[in-house]
């Protein structure tokens, strides 16, 4: 009763603590609330919407051409230079060099042309190594979404030194590192370096590519830029804006769809040759038996895997 009598009597105190810890309650849903929101919206910032955008058909190459960089064959003159946008400093600024790039395809093989025109001085090209994965050179590169589902993607790297780079992509490019820098596949570039620039062609065969087609007619998502080290400057198909992250030029959700027509999913078979030598010594007993004699004997094994 003594105590019923003390809270009674401070019922006034009670009821202004009350009313101070709702407001804190308050406060406090408020600010995680808040805080959700801001995540979710930076989540949504991060997830890239998926490109609508009309398909773009690929042309077919209608001649021979020579992998040696500079693409001056009338094939190569009969396409028509993909449509490049600035995506940094500026995105859809004007770019401060010329670039021009192509892409096209045969039976066999889907190609890329690229004339980096510049200053010969000042292209940065500082390694011959595989696999370099670095931004420091300048460098051409070509992403393909190949099964075009907005997730997973291969990309192929290529500097003026004519190094080569390839790996895969996942998760839609989101995380700290969503690349697989250990895959390789069979595929070819030559670079031509003159005092236009650096000049640039790119050959991949459909067999180190995974895709699906119906009836010969094959979609995949693509994105090519050409980065400028010195200017720390990119210019790239599609217009990509980099506001989806630091991994937003390597999102298959950003790339523009392209169509290719008359395209089957090729099965390859590799076959790899072998040579297995072998030398065995040992010692054995002369026929007098008055001393050991060492014998050795070689097997030799071949085969294919």
């Amino acid at each position: 009763m003594l105590i019923l009598k003390n809270v009674l009597a401070g019922k006034p105190r009670v009821d202004k603590c009350i009313t101070l810890l709702i407001l804190c309650f308050l406060l406090i849903s408020q600010f995680v609330f808040a805080q959700a929101e801001s995540a979710s919206e930076t989540s949504e910032m991060k997830r890239a919407p998926v490109q609508d955008r009309e398909p773009y058909l690929v042309p077919r190459l209608d001649g021979p051409i020579e992998l040696d960089g500079r693409s001056n064959e009338p094939a190569w003159e009969a396409i028509e230079p993909l449509p490049l946008v600035m995506q940094i400093p500026t995105f859809r600024g004007t770019p401060t060099e010329r670039t021009e790039i192509r892409i096209a395809y045969d039976d066999t093989h889907i190609y890329v042309a690229a004339r980096c025109y510049d200053d010969p001085d000042g292209v940065r090209g500082t390694s011959f190594k595989r696999g370099l994965f670095t931004s420091r050179p300048d460098n051409l590169a070509l992403i393909l979404d190949t099964f075009d589902d907005n997730e997973n993607a291969v990309a192929f790297f290529t500097f003026p030194t004519g190094a080569r780079t390839d790996f895969t992509v996942f998760n839609d490019a989101e995380g700290e590192f969503p690349f697989n820098v250990d895959w390789n596949t069979f595929w070819a570039v030559e670079v031509a370096r003159n005092g236009q620039g650096w000049f640039v062609e790119m050959r991949i065969p459909f067999s180190s590519l995974r895709f699906q087609d119906e009836d010969g007619r094959v979609e995949m998502g693509v994105h090519l830029q050409r980065y400028i080290a010195r200017k720390h400057e990119v210019v790239g198909f599609p217009a990509l804006e980099r506001k989806y992250g630091r991994w937003s030029w390597a999102k298959p959700s950003l790339a523009r769809t392209i169509v290719l027509e008359g395209i089957q999913s090729p099965r390859p078979l590799y076959v790899a040759p072998y040579a297995i030598g072998g030398l065995g010594q040992y010692a054995e007993l002369n026929g007098s038996e008055t001393a050991y004699e060492t014998v050795g004997n070689g097997s030799p094994t071949r085969g294919l895997t």
